[in-house]
């Protein structure tokens, strides 16, 4: 259960980030100098529920370049489950506060 708990934190991270971002960001600049202004849809993904080999529900965020940026620990027998377990997601990352675990960096 804390590896879902962490993986739906995680992914509830993600998304209040990407929803949070607005019309535009900046980023770090590039060697010119210059700021270079992210928009959203440059930033969009999107969340994919599908079906494993053994017929179970799995949800993934994936990001505008189709790489999977998170995906669930566990696999759900009912497709209304694993959107519950996701909806959950949604609602930590919106009010969830980053933390960092004390000697994070020496992991």
């Amino acid at each position: 259960m804390s590896k879902f708990v962490r993986s739906a934190v995680l992914a509830a991270a993600i998304a209040a980030v990407v929803s949070a971002a607005g019309t535009s960001m900046t980023v770090a600049q590039d060697k010119k100098k210059d700021a270079k202004v992210v928009t959203k849809e440059d930033v969009a993904g999107s969340i994919v529920l599908s079906k494993d080999t053994k017929g179970m529900y799995r949800f993934k965020v994936v990001g505008a370049d189709d790489k999977t940026i998170m995906q669930s620990s566990k696999g759900y027998e009912k497709k209304d489950d694993a959107l519950k377990a996701l909806d959950t997601v949604k609602g930590i990352l919106s009010k969830a506060k980053v933390t960092e675990e004390k000697d994070a960096d020496k992991k």
